[in-house]
Parts: C-alpha cells; sequence; structure tokens
C-alpha cells in the first residue's frame, strides 16, 4: 500500500498550518485577545486558500495524466494530500495578475468519471 508523505486529517491540517504561520516561531506575543483572534482567523482563511489552490493544482495533474492515458486508481488517489507546502515560497516578492480570470473551479477540479480499480 501507498503512504502519502503529508499526514492526513486534524494531525496534518495543525502541521500545515504551523508551518504556514512562521512569524516568531507561530507564537502569538501580544496579549490582546481580539488581535490573537485575528491572526488565528487570518491564518484559517490563509490556509483554506492554500488548500484550495493545492487540491485544483492536483485535479489538473490527474486529468492530465488521465488524458495521457495513465492509469488513476482510488489507491494512489487515497494518499493525495492538500497539505503540500514544497511548492510555496514563504519569504519574498509575489506577483498577482488581476487581468487573468482563473478557470471555473467546476472544471479546475472534476475528476475522471471512472477511476480504474487497484
Amino acid at each position: 500500500m501507498i503512504q502519502s508523505i503529508y499526514p492526513i486529517g486534524i494531525e496534518g491540517f495543525n502541521q500545515f498550518t504551523h508551518w504556514l504561520f512562521f512569524g516568531k516561531d507561530g507564537v502569538i506575543t501580544e496579549d490582546d485577545s481580539e488581535e490573537q483572534e485575528k491572526r488565528l482567523k487570518y491564518l484559517d482563511v490563509m490556509a483554506c486558500a492554500v488548500i484550495l489552490q493545492n487540491a485544483v493544482d492536483i485535479s489538473w495533474a490527474i486529468q492530465s495524466l488521465h488524458a495521457e492515458g495513465h492509469k488513476v486508481d482510488r489507491e494512489s488517489l487515497a494518499v493525495l494530500s492538500p497539505y503540500m507546502t514544497r511548492q510555496l515560497k514563504r519569504f519574498g516578492d509575489y506577483v498577482v495578475d488581476l487581468q487573468s480570470i482563473p478557470q471555473p473551479l467546476e472544471t479546475a477540479i472534476s475528476l475522471p468519471v471512472k477511476i480504474a480499480e487497484s
């Protein structure tokens, strides 16, 4: 059986958000409860946005592999995780292209209808 290199479930999510929350080693130093709550909510929004983009990227990759004739089986799909961080830049400049319109999510996340059985 193939195993995911990324923990799945709440443990995986906690590790993922800890990796995203890198400032001051993830420690909130303010003693203001409103400021603490804001930071945690911002972290959740950022984590959800990254998870959504990862899910879309994974889906595009699966669609491409399937279109090329590769077997896509349930066992392989079961170990995929949206908690990947390898492709993320934690530091540096980001370019946001406001003119580029993304594809509808319905086409981005659809998987092959007939998934091969393992």
